[in-house]
Parts: structure tokens; C-alpha cells; sequence
């Protein structure tokens, strides 16, 4: 693996939080209930194809912490079989959900047709 300097790696995590951050202010600006716009009862973040956090927005991390292994189940549900373009929603308390009311939505990013991330989306389904 090719090292990388502490100014680009600095530069490469501070864009990454950035977009966590813009993840979630599109949330507040587009949601249709006061829970999300204006309690902010959601997170979003970014991991890596492991499953790994990487960034995360100034939310309510509580989800975050389940939300690592919804992308694991993904993971291993999917293997190979994911796509650019698809969205996939857990909702189970087993694979990443705190209750079962929990959703994480998520979407993987590709690079050169390999998973390079995962954007994520969690928040209490009933809101």
C-alpha cells in the first residue's frame, strides 16, 4: 500500500466530513417532518468497504455504532452482487438496528467497479 502524507490525508478526511455534514444538512433542508428537521433525530456517515467508519456528520451518533454492522450484513448478504445505483435499507435488530423501529439506508460508492464506500442514513423509521 502506497503511503500517504499527513497533509493528504488531512486534506482526504477533512472532504470526507464534509460530505457526511452535507448528507445531513440535506436531510434537514428536505424533510418533511419536524423530527429530522428540526430534533435532527437522524445520522448519516460514511465507511469503508470494510465496514470501517470514516467520517461522520455532527448528528446523533447513537446510530452510528449499529449502523457498522448493517454495513457488515450488507456485506455479507451481497458479497459481489452490489451495484452502482442501489439503495439498501435494514431494518433488522439483529444486523445493526438498536429497536426495530430503526432503519439504515445506504449506498455503495465504486471506484474502477470495486466498493470503495458506503454512505449511510439512520433514523427511526416512524418519523
Amino acid at each position: 500500500m502506497k503511503e500517504v502524507d499527513p497533509i493528504t490525508a488531512e486534506v482526504v478526511r477533512c472532504g470526507l466530513v464534509t460530505i457526511a455534514n452535507e448528507m445531513c444538512d440535506t436531510m434537514i433542508r428536505t424533510a418533511t417532518t419536524p423530527t429530522f428537521s428540526e430534533s435532527h433525530d437522524f445520522s448519516t456517515a460514511i465507511f469503508d468497504s470494510r465496514g470501517r467508519i470514516v467520517a461522520l456528520a455532527d448528528a446523533l451518533p447513537i446510530h452510528m455504532g449499529a449502523s457498522k454492522f448493517s454495513v457488515m450484513a450488507v456485506l455479507d448478504a451481497f458479497g459481489e452482487d452490489l451495484h452502482s445505483g442501489d439503495i439498501i435499507i435494514v431494518n433488522d435488530p439483529y444486523f445493526g438496528g438498536s429497536h426495530l423501529p430503526d432503519w439504515t439506508m445506504m449506498t455503495p460508492i465504486f471506484s474502477d467497479n470495486q466498493i470503495v464506500f458506503f454512505l449511510t442514513r439512520a433514523s427511526d423509521r416512524r418519523r
